[in-house]
This record gives structure tokens, C-alpha cells and sequence, in this order.
């Protein structure tokens, strides 16, 4: 049997789908006749109907090689390396076709979609035009060409020409589809919901019109109950519509149904979602759900995609930070501002966790930098002038508080810690300015109570400072320190007694609490109760050897009770301690002491 017959038999059996004999026959055809191009052809076609594309491309190259002039064999073998997605040499095969053929047209649309599809818009342009030149009636190609000028920006010729493939074919609900969607882009919601609404008369189970709808909803009518009806429908008539769940799922979270909305992000993502923006609402969801390492699982996988996604950073840094992983807060915040050197929010914020971490230098180099690109911030000026009070420069420190102040100046938070410097800098009646001023703004405010009654102490207006006191522990009853500065005002004050009692409170409440035991040392020593006096100072002692007024005290405790022994061992133990502080006034006098008569062996 010659190869002719071979190739006819092996041209029926293709015809009839029996694509495995047909290749069998197209063997025998070409092993009688190598260079026979139609056998090469059909035998391409087999090959492609069975999806072993790259056999079909070398059998269609074979017949290029023997027949270099047929158009059809290029085009095909274009769509052969279309499946393989070997873009350009399908573009090759496509244009060489074109050129072959050159009138017709469904060669020159079919490269010009082609084109489009990939983002070559403006080579599909010409071979569209071409297309319909030729065909002026072909409504694929005017949707094509709308679509390439979709890509170039030029929206109102990609209207024209889907117009124009409604005016051909006016069911085409694509086309009605398309041109809603570009009006939607417009902010024409009148028309958009006319295009969407005519495919759905002319198509009751479209999703994609539904979805439209849905949109219309969301971005220009702000109607969230229809946009979620809208979407509804869109998963009922299609439910593997992922974008709709995605749309779904970021409403029910603005809804806060977080479990809702969980899962239908989860559903996008099923169905094949690789929109990151699905994945940083699930991080949302789950930071609101407190499940933080999940949340942080996620945006990690965010990051490694998008390395300059300035929210999820964010987002990572808000929960590195509720972890306490400082350092790796700071990590994010830094990765935002080498992405967007001017932003000054995050230098603030990483300027307070640097404060945390106590590293003041940097806490100002970042305020700097805030200051530079917006002036009137009175946080960070706030935020400067406590960086400076710890470096010890307070007078620095304070200037900054002014400046804050200056700009809000009912921020009881700026006026506190200025106070609080002044009383460090012992300008006490500048202190007690501030702290009226915290109390003014807020009477239930305790510290302020409680600083100014230090302020008075300074002063020497124990009633005052006791007073003070009194109110701070009324409002907090459970804090200390106002009962330590009430005993030293009654001490002070020479109200011995209640100094005792209020030193007694605090020792009661925290037994290692050493001034206490030495203002109550000291009261019992002034109301000569040297006994009781002495066994506070020694509690003290325990918990701090290195105070040489207190040695002083006890010494002269000793003396008034004849032990003499034991007085010149804390007069020689105080005379040490006020030689090694530099005290030469102090170590003098205690030197005379341990010279009379009385420490005499």
C-alpha cells in the first residue's frame, strides 16, 4: 500500500476522533514517505488532540521544514506552544502566520487576541485592526480590541468598542459584562447597573452580573446590605466564585462576624485566591481573635511574597509588640522606614519602643527626625524630654516638656513628668505649679496628689504635704509611698508618734522597706525610746550597711543607754563611710565624738 493511502485512512480515523489508530497509520505513511508533509500535518493534529504538545510541535516543524509557505501549519503550531505557554514562539508562529496571510481575517484577530492576552496591547492593535478591516461584523474582534485599549488606558474607545459588539450581537452578555465593569471604573453607577441588569434579563444564572451588582453596591452606592444580598447570589448560582467570597468575607469582617468572615476567606483561598489582600484580612481576624501566632504565620507568608508591604509590617510589629518581642518590633518598624523614609508615625512609634528598652539615645535620634519633618508634634517633643530626664540632662529635658506643653496644653501626662524634673532638680515651688495643674485637669489623678505633697515636703509645709497624701491614698489606697512621705512630713514635722504609726503601715505592708525602719528609728529616738530605736536602725542596717547616718544614730542611741563599746564601733563605722563619700565636715564631727571623755576605754 503506498503512503498516500496510509495518510487518507490515518485523515478518516482523525476525522472520527480515533486519534491512536490515526497516528499508527500516519507512521506507516511518513516511515514510506519521510518528507511527506500532510502526513506530518494530520499526525500534528492527533498529537494535539491528545494533549502531547510538544509531539505536535516537532511533527509541525517537520512539515515547516518540508512546506515552509502554509499558514495553517503555523498557526497551529502557535497554539501548540500557546498550551506550553511558550509565549514567544507562539507570537512568532502567529505573526508568520499573519504574513502568509495577510486577508485574512481570522488569522490577523486571532494573533490580535492573542496579544492582548499576554499584555502586548499595542501588537494586538494592529493585527485587530486589521482583523476588522477585513470584517468589519466581527464582534470577537471589537471585544478584543476593547480589551486592548483597556490595557492602554483608554477607556473610552474600549467603550465604543464594546458598544459596537452589542450593536452585532446584543445578546452577548460578555460584552454587557465588560462595558459595565469599564462604567463601574468610571463612576457612571446608573449605567454600570443598567449593563449589569441587561444580562441579567437576558441571562438569570449570570454570577459575573451579580457580582457587578455587588460591586455597584460597594464602591458607589455604599449600600452594604445590598452589596451582601448581591454576593449572596453570586455564590448560590456559582459556588466556586472566589472573588466573591473574598468580598464576602472582608464585609462580614467590617460586620465583625469574624468566624464568618474566616470562612469564607478560607473558601477564596481554597478555590485558588493569590490575592494577598485575602491574607492580610484572615491576619486581621486573627489578631482580633487573639490567636497572634497564627496571625503572625500569615503575615510572615505575606512578607516573603511582598517584602515591601508596608501594613503587614505594621500589623507584625502591633503583634511582636503585645508579645513583648521588642527587638522584633523594632525590626519591623525599621524595615517600614527604610520603605518610606518619611513616615513619621513610625518613627514615633519606634522612638516609644526604644524607650522601653531604655535606650535614650536613640529614642531622641528618632524624635530628631520626627521634629524635622513635622515641627508641631507635641508627643515626640514629650517623648525627647523624658529621653533627656533619664540621660541626666533634665534641664534639656525640660525645655523639650515646654515645648509639648506649648502645643497641647492640657496634656496632664507632659505636666506630670515636668514636674517631676523640677522636683529633681529640687525647684520645688515650680514643681508644685505643675502638679496644681495635673490636678486641676484631673482631680482624681493620685500621683499628682502625691508629688505635690513631695513638692510641699520641699517647701517645708508639712501640713500641706501631709494632706497630700492623705488624698492620694484615697484615691489609690493600695499604693505605698504616700505613707512613706506622710511619715517623713510628721517626722519633720516632730509629730513623733504619727510618724511612728505611718512608718508602722508601711513596714506592715512591706517589710523591706528600709526608710521606713529608719524614719521610725529615728522618731523613737527623738521621743528617746533608744531601745526600740536601735532595733529599727538594725533592721535597717540589714538591708543597707553603707548609710553612716544611720551608724551616727544608732551610735549616739548606744551612748544614751552606756554602751559605750558599742557606740565607738558605729561612730568608727560612721567616721569611715563619711571619709569614703567625701564628707569632711561629717567625719570631723564624728572624730570629735569618738575624742571625748564619754567613748574613752
Amino acid at each position: 500500500m503506498e503512503a498516500k493511502n496510509f495518510c487518507e485512512l490515518g485523515r478518516k480515523k482523525f476525522e472520527n476522533r480515533e486519534f491512536l489508530a490515526a497516528i499508527e497509520l500516519l507512521d506507516r505513511a511518513i516511515s514510506i514517505k519521510p518528507d511527506y508533509f500532510e502526513a506530518y500535518k494530520i499526525r500534528a493534529g492527533a498529537y494535539m488532540m491528545l494533549e502531547n504538545l510538544q509531539q505536535a510541535i516537532e511533527d509541525f516543524s517537520k512539515a515547516i521544514e518540508i512546506q515552509t509557505d502554509d499558514f495553517s501549519v503555523y498557526h497551529a503550531r502557535g497554539m501548540a506552544h500557546l498550551g506550553l505557554k511558550n509565549n514567544q514562539q507562539a507570537i512568532e508562529d502567529f505573526d508568520r502566520a499573519v504574513k502568509l496571510k495577510p486577508n485574512d481575517a481570522g488569522v490577523c484577530k486571532f494573533a490580535g487576541a492573542f496579544k492582548v492576552m499576554i499584555g502586548d496591547a499595542k501588537g494586538g492593535l494592529e493585527n485587530l485592526n486589521r482583523a476588522l478591516e477585513l470584517n468589519p461584523e466581527d464582534a470577537e474582534a471589537y471585544n478584543s480590541r476593547a480589551m486592548a485599549y483597556l490595557q492602554l488606558g483608554d477607556g473610552d474607545r474600549a467603550i465604543i468598542d464594546f458598544d459596537r459588539v452589542i450593536e452585532i450581537d446584543p445578546s452577548n452578555t460578555e460584552a454587557y459584562n465588560s462595558r459595565g465593569n469599564l462604567f463601574l471604573m468610571q463612576g457612571n453607577q446608573q449605567k454600570a447597573t443598567s449593563d449589569f441588569n441587561r444580562v441579567i434579563e437576558l441571562d438569570p444564572t449570570n454570577a459575573k452580573a451579580y457580582y457587578g451588582l455587588a460591586q455597584v453596591c460597594l464602591l458607589l452606592l455604599k449600600d452594604y446590605n445590598k452589596m451582601l444580598e448581591m454576593l449572596n447570589r453570586v455564590i448560590e448560582l456559582d459556588p466556586n466564585y472566589k472573588q466573591a467570597y473574598h468580598q464576602r468575607g472582608i464585609l462580614r469582617f467590617r460586620r465583625k462576624d469574624l468566624q464568618g468572615a474566616l470562612i469564607d476567606l478560607n473558601r477564596a483561598i481554597a478555590l485558588g485566591s493569590e490575592d494577598l489582600e485575602v491574607e492580610r484580612y484572615r491576619a486581621k481576624i486573627y489578631y482580633n481573635l487573639e490567636n497572634y501566632d497564627e496571625a503572625l504565620a500569615i503575615l510572615d507568608r505575606i512578607l516573603k511574597l511582598d517584602p515591601k508591604d508596608i501594613t503587614s509590617y505594621e500589623n507584625r510589629s502591633k503583634i511582636r509588640y503585645l508579645n513583648r518581642d521588642l527587638t522584633g518590633t523594632i525590626e519591623d518598624l525599621s524595615k517600614i522606614i527604610n520603605i518610606d523614609p518619611t513616615n513619621i508615625e513610625t518613627y514615633r512609634d519606634r522612638a516609644k519602643v526604644y524607650f522601653e528598652l531604655k535606650d535614650f539615645q536613640k529614642v531622641i535620634a528618632d524624635c530628631n527626625l520626627v521634629i524635622q519633618l513635622e515641627s508641631n508634634d507635641a508627643e515626640v517633643y514629650y517623648l525627647r524630654g523624658k529621653a533627656y530626664s533619664y540621660l541626666g540632662n533634665i534641664q534639656k529635658g525640660i525645655e523639650d516638656l515646654d515645648r509639648a506643653i506649648a502645643l497641647d496644653p492640657n496634656n496632664i501626662e507632659v505636666y506630670y513628668n515636668r514636674g517631676r524634673s523640677y522636683l529633681n532638680l529640687l525647684q520645688a515651688e515650680k514643681a508644685k505649679e505643675d502638679f496644681n495643674k495635673v490636678i486641676e485637669i484631673d482631680s482624681n489623678y493620685a500621683l499628682g496628689y502625691e508629688n505635690r505633697g513631695i513638692a510641699y515636703l520641699l517647701l517645708k509645709d508639712y501640713p500641706k504635704a501631709i494632706a497630700d497624701c492623705k488624698e492620694a491614698l484615697k484615691i489609690n489606697p493600695d499604693r505605698i509611698d504616700p505613707y512613706c512621705y506622710m511619715s517623713s512630713a510628721y517626722l519633720r514635722s516632730r509629730d513623733f508618734q504619727a510618724a511612728i504609726e505611718t512608718a508602722t503601715r508601711v513596714i506592715e505592708i512591706q517589710p523591706q522597706n528600709m526608710e521606713s525602719y529608719k524614719m521610725r528609728g529615728s522618731a523613737r529616738y527623738e521621743l528617746k525610746q533608744y531601745q526600740e530605736a536601735i532595733s529599727d536602725f538594725n533592721q535597717f542596717v540589714k538591708l543597707n550597711d553603707r548609710d553612716p547616718e544611720i551608724y551616727l544614730y544608732r551610735g549616739t542611741a548606744y551612748a544614751y543607754l552606756q554602751d559605750n563599746s558599742s557606740a565607738k564601733i558605729d561612730y568608727q563605722k560612721a567616721a569611715s563611710l563619711y571619709q569614703q563619700q567625701g564628707n569632711a565636715a561629717m567625719h570631723q564631727y564624728v572624730l570629735n565624738l569618738l575624742a571625748s571623755s564619754q567613748m574613752s576605754d
